[in-house]
C-alpha cells in the first residue's frame, strides 16, 4: 500500500512539473519570403514598364504563369513556364523575368532558396 501511495505521489509531482512549463514571450518567424524591393507595387510597376505586347500573339489575353528561383543572394534563376499562354507571350514573360533586379532573399533560420511563382497578365491597352 506503502509503495502504491508513492507510486501515486510521484506521478503527482510529474504532472505538475510538466504543467508549469512557460511559453515563450516572443516567437520569432521561422519563413520569411522572398520580396521584390519595394513590394508588390514596386513589382507590378516593374512589370508595367517592362513587358512589351508582342506582335502576332494573336490578341491573346490572359496570364502567363512563370516559376522561377530566388537564391539566398536574391538572384532570380531558372525561370520557366508553368501555365503558358502563347508562344510569343510566353517567350515576353520569361524575358522580363530575367531583367528583373535581385530580389530580397527568404530566410527559414538563415538565407534559403526559395521557389516563387509569378503570374504575368497580358491584355491589350485600349
Amino acid at each position: 500500500m506503502k509503495k502504491l501511495l508513492l507510486f501515486l505521489l510521484l506521478m503527482t509531482v510529474k504532472l505538475t512539473g510538466k504543467a508549469q512549463i512557460k511559453e515563450p514571450d516572443c516567437i520569432l518567424p521561422i519563413e520569411i519570403f522572398p520580396e521584390f524591393k519595394g513590394g508588390m507595387k514596386a513589382l507590378q510597376l516593374f512589370l508595367k514598364k517592362n513587358i512589351k505586347y508582342p506582335n502576332g500573339a494573336g490578341c491573346v489575353r490572359g496570364k502567363v504563369y512563370v516559376e522561377f528561383i530566388v537564391e539566398k543572394n536574391g538572384k532570380i534563376t531558372h525561370p520557366t513556364i508553368l501555365k503558358s499562354l502563347s508562344e510569343e507571350c510566353d517567350a515576353e514573360a520569361l524575358r522580363v523575368v530575367k531583367l528583373m533586379p535581385k530580389w530580397i532573399p527568404g530566410r527559414r533560420f538563415k538565407s534559403s532558396r526559395f521557389k516563387f511563382t509569378l503570374p504575368i497578365k497580358f491584355e491589350i491597352a485600349e
